[in-house]
């Protein structure tokens, strides 16, 4: 807006496609982190209803480039920081060196699905509870994932009194866990290495 005045006071003009365009400016870089907080802090369907409205009455694809705003002759995408949103979501947290990942899963926890990057690789988290049991599975598409430390949360905070953890069906040796209220920390002797298209299965009894 401050550029479109700008502009008419300094007598360059009617410019009336800067200033529609300025009016309107995509600012929702600040709005979705904002969202991410809400979704932290677990209150996921404010944070959703807030996304849907964003997305559907204000900032409308159809009538904009929301990965592309001209301000200044610099071309930003603010719209880059609802890749905050969509990892508060799925509770991914990461450390490569420490071969660290972890997982808490915001929104419909009996039944989640999401797509996780890393240092060396990517891939597709999931996490399934049925009958009492709880499965977490990590699928490396592509790369590979070296893990020491894994966590995931226990759904309605049971207490976990047995496990399975299995690389593509074979019994992973030497693993040990800990559940702290509702997180379980799955702690292996040593670091494993997950290749391409392999899967981690953790089963929680």
């Amino acid at each position: 807006m401050f550029y479109g005045t700008e502009v008419g006071n300094q007598g360059y003009g009617t410019c009336t496609h800067v200033w529609g365009y300025v009016q309107a400016m995509c600012q929702n870089g600040y709005e979705y982190a904002a969202s991410s907080l809400m979704m932290w802090q677990d209150m996921p369907y404010h944070s959703l209803s807030h996304i849907w409205y964003m997305h559907n009455n204000r900032y409308i694809g159809s009538k904009r480039n929301p990965w592309c705003i001209i301000e200044w002759g610099l071309h930003y995408s603010r719209s880059m920081a609802s890749y905050g949103h969509f990892i508060e979501a799925s509770g991914f947290e990461y450390h490569g060196p420490k071969g660290y990942m972890a997982f808490s899963p915001k929104i419909t926890p009996w039944n989640f699905k999401a797509p996780f990057t890393a240092a060396e690789g990517w891939g597709t988290f999931e996490q399934i509870q049925k009958k009492g049991k709880q499965r977490n599975n990590i699928q490396v598409n592509y790369g590979k994932l070296s893990l020491k430390t894994c966590a995931f949360d226990a759904v309605n905070e049971r207490k976990i009194t047995k496990l399975n953890v299995s690389i593509n069906g074979g019994e992973a040796k030497n693993v040990s866990f800990i559940q702290n209220k509702n997180r379980l920390t799955i702690v292996f002797k040593d670091k494993i290495i997950i290749p391409e298209e392999s899967l981690l299965m953790v089963e929680l009894k």
